[in-house]
């Protein structure tokens, strides 16, 4: 997180009545640049396989979990109701994804990869992984580590 010369900005939030202190602004701008950057390589890594980023993100879920009712899908993708119905169809007119109806409630419908699908599944999860991994090789193990339990620490308060 860079530190500029704009004492201009600085002064703007202090006297706008904004809650941020200096340093809690370069954190969630810091988190948020951080998080933009991974989400643009996931979608370079996506866009080179033929995929959007939310098919990418459904077939890598079905490929780590296996078939998914399209309730958990979704909370799996961290995606709204309305995405994940239209990202399945896209899918399945690709042939890489099948819905049925569950035997146990004709409710709901259990989406899986099709054989094509684990296949690009299994092409473009490892390339997107060392992408990532790329990314991240800026910080060490135990740095990773550190940010994962301020994470949680985060997560845990905020609830």
């Amino acid at each position: 997180m860079e530190e500029g010369p704009n004492e201009k900005s600085r002064d703007v939030a202090k006297t706008s009545g904004a809650a941020l202190s200096h340093l809690d602004s370069q954190l969630v701008i810091g988190l948020h640049r951080l998080v933009q950057d991974l989400d643009r390589r996931t979608a370079s890594v996506a866009r080179a396989h033929g995929l959007t980023v939310p098919q990418f993100a459904v077939l890598e879920a079905l490929l780590n979990k296996g078939p998914l009712p399209m309730g958990e899908l979704r909370e799996a993708v961290l995606s709204s109701d309305g995405t994940i119905p239209v990202v399945v169809r896209h899918l399945q007119g690709r042939g890489l994804v099948e819905r049925r109806r569950d035997d146990r409630d004709a409710r709901r419908s259990i989406v899986s990869l099709t054989t094509a699908g684990r296949e690009l599944a299994e092409q473009v999860c490892p390339d997107n992984a060392a992408a990532l991994e790329q990314s991240l090789a800026a910080w060490s193990r135990e740095e990773r580590s550190e940010v994962v339990r301020l994470v949680r620490a985060y997560r845990k308060g905020s609830r």
